[in-house]
């Protein structure tokens, strides 16, 4: 660990600084003595930079235009989950190594930074933040994931559904990001006391609100406006910070001054907007890999090469879904799919797959959910399967707008017709109630309940020795048939 510094003589303002900032408490007694100033306006670049100079050193930069993936992506893993193709680990609540590779295999793109082989999901930036964006923000629930009401709304189009679990990551998500910053350790430890995850959450939210659309905004400007906008904060609240980088007492971050901030809050708002926001398609990114980057955070040494997976990210820009989340606009409408014609569907509804190349991972699981296959690139549209997906809150004008979106020509009448008539029959039958079928093999059991007027209302008779009871009545009906001398088998 290296420290600079130098010996200066102490003024009265000394008074008032605690590690050279001034608390937030004595700003607030001391805010009418300030004169008003224009709100700090944050800018942007037009046009992405391709490369970024630090410290004399040149760095290519790598673009990601998140939008469609990202929407893509969050769609896909709750088809996943849906499909029962995602798993946790029992020990730490996290994707399990083959659940990692599927959800992998189905993304639109490639995870951010390169791996070799098989990474486990630590070591992964897109399906981490899918995942805990997913879970944290009540899209999916539950240790046997299943989608809940709100992930099925989105998984059906609804874009307020996403809005709403946004806003539940955002003020209720328990996961801390800043569990990700690896390097800096004793996170866990007695002594330590990290802020509410929540609380930061929201700060650096809100302060992404006040940010400009569709232009990319330099990290460390928008590190200066977290602080001048007083959007501000602190990770560890302890007396005396555990924290530590690579020794407890030589990598004390209690002695690093300005770089205990850099490996604590800067390293969490970059954690954030990378891998949670980046990885849901709200911010756009321009990034070097961490371990090209290199340890560029001043007064702190470190043995490995990077300090996070997210030390190289350096511009962002927030898009139009950002834009919509982030409370910029009122409504949003995805982008159009770039695909025009994917197959063709014949009146004999047969579908045959014309576009093979341009099937993404959702399309393919979309024509899964509506389809049966007949031979290599031949399906038919299966009643049973869209029965099915109809009665998960998608309507048949839904699936038309998706077959006529990726079909080759005009559909035949066929389709619309098969359609129309599954529709008409949606809601043709329901469940009054549950019931219970009970079987009465003595003939002096069955002639009680026919005297017994409390017994005979309860239930219907289907023979001689079969009766039909409600579920709710099961509990009453058995106590006054007990005074009789009779018990069910099988009932409690």
């Amino acid at each position: 660990m290296l420290f600079y510094g130098y010996e200066s003589s102490a003024v009265t303002l000394d008074l008032f600084l605690h590690h050279r900032f001034l608390p937030e408490e004595v700003r607030k007694q001391l805010a009418h003595l300030v004169p008003n100033q224009e709100k700090h306006r944050l800018s942007g670049l037009e046009d992405a930079p391709e490369a970024a100079e630090i410290d004399g050193v040149y760095f290519n930069l790598i673009r990601a235009d998140t939008e469609r993936p990202g929407l893509h992506d969050l769609r896909v893993y709750r088809r996943l989950v849906d499909q029962g193709r995602l798993k946790y680990s029992t020990t730490s609540s996290r994707l399990t190594p083959k659940s990692v590779k599927t959800l992998m295999q189905n993304l639109l793109e490639a995870d951010f930074i390169y791996h070799e082989g098989a990474p486990r999901i630590k070591d992964t930036i897109r399906p981490f933040g899918l995942d805990v964006f997913a879970r944290e923000s009540q899209l999916v629930s539950g240790k046997v994931a299943t989608l809940t009401d709100s992930g099925r709304a989105f998984l059906n189009g609804d874009m307020e559904a996403l809005l709403t679990a946004f806003e539940q990551w955002v003020d209720h998500g328990s996961f801390d990001e800043f569990s990700r910053v690896v390097a800096v350790k004793g996170q866990k430890a007695r002594q330590t006391r990290l802020t509410d995850p929540r609380t930061r959450r929201e700060k650096v939210i809100e302060a992404l609100s006040w940010c400009p659309v569709g232009v990319w905004i330099s990290l460390d400007d928008f590190f200066r406006a977290v602080k001048i906008w007083h959007f501000d904060f602190e990770i560890d609240a302890s007396e005396f910070t555990g924290l530590y980088i690579d020794h407890p007492e030589y990598g004390w971050l209690g002695n690093a001054g300005p770089g205990s901030w850099m490996v604590t809050t800067a390293l969490y708002i970059s954690a954030l907007i990378f891998e949670y926001l980046g990885s849901i398609g709200a911010v756009d990114l321009l990034y070097v890999p961490a371990d090209e980057f290199g340890l560029l955070i001043p007064y702190l040494e470190h043995d490995e090469e990077y300090y996070s997976l997210y030390d190289g990210l350096l511009y962002f820009r927030i898009n139009l879904l950002g834009a919509f989340l982030l409370g910029h606009a009122d409504d949003y409408v995805p982008p159009t799919a770039q695909v025009t014609s994917l197959f063709e569907i014949d009146a004999n509804l047969e579908l045959t797959l014309t576009g093979k190349e341009s099937l993404t991972p959702d399309l393919g699981h979309q024509l899964e959910q509506l389809t049966s296959p007949v031979q290599a690139g031949r399906y038919r549209l299966d009643t049973r399967k869209t029965v099915e997906v109809l009665a998960q809150g998608l309507d048949a004008g839904q699936i038309l707008a998706f077959f006529q979106q990726y079909n080759e020509g005009p559909l035949p009448k066929a389709v619309s017709s098969w359609l129309a008539d599954l529709e008409a029959k949606r809601g043709s039958l329901t469940v009054r109630e549950q019931a219970v079928i009970i079987k009465v093999r003595a003939p002096a059991a069955m002639q009680v309940i026919k005297n017994d007027r409390q017994l005979s209302q309860a239930v219907t008779l289907l023979d001689d020795t079969t009766i039909v009871l409600p579920a709710t009545r099961t509990r009453t009906f058995h106590q006054r048939l007990k005074e009789h001398g009779y018990h069910i088998e099988g009932i409690t």
